[in-house]
């Protein structure tokens, strides 16, 4: 029997993924919880449709947030802290502080959440791991000098 997920389900699929299964477990289970309904060729027809619609946005947001990445990972950011002897720094660079340069420096609304690096506590050339949407992810460059 084929049925229509309307939610993920562990070990079978994603929602709006259709799905073959046995008769007992759709009926009994998948369609009496409420997790999937049975499928129909309009219903089928439906999910088709909207898959497709799916990966063409998908495509293009690949396609806007790949431009982003490029911009990003081609510009070393610098910042300027306050700064010891021996490479040592006097607290640390937060992802609030680097969500705010890269903001800056790009005219790009990055969110402190999508740092995914720990703090910066020491001076020097430093890899970033910026997360810019599902799947994507850019790699800054950002130099950390001590203030004369």
């Amino acid at each position: 029997m084929q049925v229509i997920l309307l939610k993920d389900v562990d070990n079978l699929g994603k929602k709006g993924e259709a799905k073959e299964v046995s008769p007992g477990y759709g009926r009994n289970f998948l369609i009496k919880q409420g997790l999937a309904v049975l499928a129909s060729p309009g219903r089928l027809k439906e999910i088709t449709q909207r898959l497709k619609a799916q990966e063409k946005k998908m495509e293009a947001l690949k396609k806007e947030f790949g431009d982003i990445k490029e911009l990003l990972e081609n510009k070393t950011f610098e910042i300027e802290v306050k700064g010891g002897e021996r490479g040592r720094m006097f607290g640390a660079v937060t992802h609030k502080e680097i969500a705010e340069l890269i903001n800056k420096e790009t005219d790009l609304k990055i969110n402190k959440k999508q740092i995914e690096e720990k703090p910066i506590k020491e001076l020097g050339k430093h890899f970033i791991k910026v997360k810019l949407t599902k799947g994507i992810e850019a790699e800054i460059k950002l130099k950390v000098k001590a203030r004369k």
